[in-house]
């Protein structure tokens, strides 16, 4: 005969059991609700990266680009020069507009450089409030049980 005694979880128990269980369930919605909004954050600022990298590339071609032709015509044109004199004013023409168009394309690759850099400190900034948030209303909800 195998007789097994027969004993009943109080429901007290059971309850403690219950709410503590409701608590972990809550607690691990929270966390991934903030890292679901984490991982959004950072597709955002990877996006603006890849955005901000393909803009410097067309920027630094195009101002590549345009040096070497520059270059070229300076070439084409000291071919034609008729007298030493004509020939160093082309190098100093050459010279003198090389120098200013270098200062704009430095000047304009400097300026989407900061944009970037400010574009992914605002969101970087945004993530990290909205997980501080999310937080801080886990842990509101948790402490209101």
């Amino acid at each position: 005969m195998n007789i097994t005694p027969n004993f009943e979880i109080p429901g007290a128990m059971r309850e403690v059991a219950q709410k503590g269980i409701d608590q972990a369930r809550q607690a691990f919605d929270g966390f991934i609700s903030a890292a679901r909004q984490t991982v959004a954050a950072t597709q955002g600022a990877a996006q603006t990266a890849d955005a901000s990298t393909r803009d410097m590339a067309t920027h630094s071609f195009q101002a590549a680009e345009q040096n070497v032709r520059a270059t070229l015509d300076f070439a084409q044109n000291l071919t034609q020069a008729k007298s030493l004199q004509e020939a160093m004013q082309l190098q100093a023409d050459f010279a003198r507009s090389q120098l200013a168009a270098v200062q704009a394309q430095a000047a304009e690759l400097g300026g989407i450089a900061e944009s970037a850099m400010k574009q992914g400190a605002g969101q970087a900034a945004k993530a990290a409030q909205s997980g501080a948030d999310q937080s801080r209303m886990s842990k509101a909800d948790e402490a209101g049980r």
